[in-house]
């Protein structure tokens, strides 16, 4: 596995490199939220570009962004896949390229699945890796 968990406003704030199971566990029982001014996609895009450059990614499968939507979009399709993913009913997907992926999550089935035993977390993910697989064949 490896998993970037990048935390972005208008600037990166944190990226957490994930290399298996035990490691997500543990981010996602400390994650904190970083940042919080005005949000500009593109230096998110602009560092993952850099990791890509820097053959930090043997495979980059895509970048699954989770948003409110109201910042400002990247202009240029990446290389790779990319989906916005919105949170219950609270956001603006009026401005989403057309290149872009959008999914919208049930906020109760999303936030109940970070409640799941860890004896089910793989499970979770794998659900994940479907839906990314059904949205990039779709």
């Amino acid at each position: 596995m490896n998993l970037h968990l990048i935390q972005a406003d208008n600037a990166i704030r944190q990226d957490i490199l994930i290399h298996n199971e035990d490691e997500l566990i543990h981010a996602m029982n400390h994650f904190e939220l970083r940042g919080g001014g005005g949000t500009d996609f593109r230096p998110a895009f602009e560092y993952v570009n850099q990791l890509c450059a820097e053959k930090k990614f043997s495979n980059l499968r895509g970048l699954l962004y989770f948003t409110d939507g109201m910042g400002t979009y990247p202009a240029k399709r990446p290389a790779y896949d990319t989906a916005f993913l919105f949170l219950g009913e609270r956001f603006d997907d009026a401005n989403v390229p057309p290149w872009a992926m959008k999914v919208v999550l049930d906020e109760e089935e999303f936030t109940g699945a970070a409640a799941r035993p860890q004896s089910t977390l793989a499970d979770a993910l794998a659900e994940e890796d479907d839906l990314y697989r059904d949205l990039n064949n779709s």
